[in-house]
């Protein structure tokens, strides 16, 4: 939960989280959350008051209620499923390259990529460019920086956001994927078991248990690709039911996005980014000087006396808007 985060009260925490090297890896680390860590008098104006964030978590002592689940809190990829493909507009994941250098450095480099170029059974999407989170991130940080420096934007977009956020959207994609997982996990443990049970004596057997493995590898592959698609959902539906995920919540992040944005952890920001914006949209490779073409936000906001529903990049920096 974001409100688990002291800079909110006007505090600044110390050794929060270590780096501490993956069991079983050679050279791969990964950031680990600590119980006992400093918390010092920050320089920065309070968003929240010290007697509440104390209140909250008092409350989650007699309640019992645990922190969210470590799933997802090392994955840095703000954007994974709300970013569109140019070709197909399915959602794009990241995959990571990784390589140890004759120093003994490792390094490792993630790559946006269309989720559809590796469904091997089905539809399928020739989209083969990957894109730096490193080239596309900033951009939309970037963005959402100047949104909110519009002076009416504050007070309008606080009249425009309601109270709720209706999950039922993200519950029927959830159900939906499930269901798909249940089948083709069924339909996995058939196949292995007709590779099991084909008789020696089957008449071109080599050739069918070849095909038939080849078979077996899509539907691995098709798997993958729901357990990443049911992760993000569930990462999305938690941000927006999660008591400090109201949207009431996202304007006070909104109007202090620049006191808290680099304060606060990966897994908070990708909350936060996917409460705000719906989808975005970017060129094809090498079609424009930047990636970013558009970004539609969950809700309607306030820009140049009116409402507008996103906001559009030609293929340079211009910037224009799309009403609602």
């Amino acid at each position: 939960m974001i409100i688990d985060n002291p800079v909110y009260c006007d505090k600044i925490s110390y050794g929060r989280r270590v780096r501490e090297k993956v069991k079983g890896t050679k050279n791969e680390y990964r950031q680990a959350p600590q119980d006992n860590y400093i918390i010092a008098e920050g320089q920065h104006e309070a968003i929240i008051s010290e007697k509440l964030w104390n209140e909250v978590h008092e409350k989650r002592e007699i309640t019992g209620v645990k922190s969210p689940s470590k799933i997802g809190r090392n994955r840095a990829h703000l954007l994974s499923g709300i970013l569109k493909c140019p070709k197909c507009h399915g959602p794009m994941y990241t995959n990571k390259h990784a390589w140890t250098n004759k120093d003994g450095t490792y390094k490792e480099i993630y790559y946006y990529v269309c989720s559809k170029t590796r469904t091997a059974r089905g539809k399928s999407c020739d989209y083969k460019a990957m894109l730096k989170k490193t080239d596309i991130e900033p951009l939309v940080i970037e963005a959402i920086r100047e949104l909110i420096k519009n002076q009416d934007f504050a007070s309008e977009i606080k009249s425009r956001i309601g109270k709720e956020i209706d999950t039922s959207t993200l519950n029927r994609k959830l159900s939906n994927y499930e269901s798909k997982l249940q089948e083709v996990e069924l339909n996995k443990t058939r196949l292995e078991n007709e590779i099991d049970s084909l008789p020696e004596e089957t008449r071109f057997r080599e050739r069918k248990l070849h095909d038939m493995t080849l078979w077996l590898d899509g539907l691995y592959d098709i798997i993958v690709e729901l357990e990443e698609k049911i992760e993000d959902v569930k990462l999305r539906r938690k941000a927006v039911e999660q008591d400090a995920i109201t949207l009431e919540n996202i304007y006070t992040l909104l109007a202090n996005f620049d006191k808290v944005y680099d304060k606060i952890t990966d897994e908070e920001k990708k909350s936060l980014i996917s409460s705000l914006i719906k989808e975005i949209e970017i060129f094809p490779c090498d079609e424009a000087e930047l990636p970013l073409k558009s970004i539609l936000f969950n809700f309607p906001v306030y820009k140049d006396g009116g409402y507008v529903c996103g906001f559009l990049w030609d293929k340079s920096t211009h910037v224009s808007t799309c009403t609602v």
